[in-house]
């Protein structure tokens, strides 16, 4: 039973060595694959450093953009604005321009009709001067010849 004792101890033994060289081999294994994996691990952290580093770089030109945008969309609402209004103040004076041009035009025409009657009363006024100064000249005449007419009757010893 020695040999048996013997061979089962040594049996042991192997078994023993057996795991612990199995041991040994598992943990380099797995050092080996757990640094591996450490090692993409930080790898992969670091690409993810800078992709959020490069994220946050264009956020802030995406926030400039936006705000950029923002202010070109205010100013084109201000200048619609005052688009409108001046379009709203064109439209004003031209419907203003379009009745005075109608309004001088009647001011026009009755300035002529106007005229034309102050024209035709100047002729009539110079013709009824005229006629004025041939009546005052037949008046003249038959004063003269009245008195003439009167003379020769007192001369011929009559009276009026």
């Amino acid at each position: 039973m020695p040999i048996l004792k013997r061979d089962v101890n040594f049996v042991f033994f192997v078994i023993i060595i057996a795991t612990v060289i199995s041991f040994a081999g598992f943990t380099a294994y797995y050092q080996s694959s757990f640094k591996n994996v450490s090692e993409e691990y930080n790898d992969k952290i670091s690409e993810l450093s800078k992709v959020t580093k490069d994220l946050l770089e264009k956020k802030s030109i995406l926030t400039q953009t936006t705000e950029a945008l923002n202010e070109t969309k205010e100013k084109v609402e201000e200048k619609e604005v005052l688009y409108s209004e001046l379009r709203d103040e064109r439209d004003s004076l031209r419907n203003e321009r379009d009745f005075l041009k109608e309004d001088l035009f009647k001011t026009k025409t009755s300035l002529a009709q106007t005229t034309e009657q102050l024209n035709t009363a100047n002729v009539q006024v110079q013709s009824q001067e005229k006629k004025i100064i041939s009546l005052n000249q037949d008046v003249e005449y038959w004063k003269g010849r009245k008195e003439s007419c009167e003379d020769k009757v007192e001369q011929l010893g009559g009276s009026c």
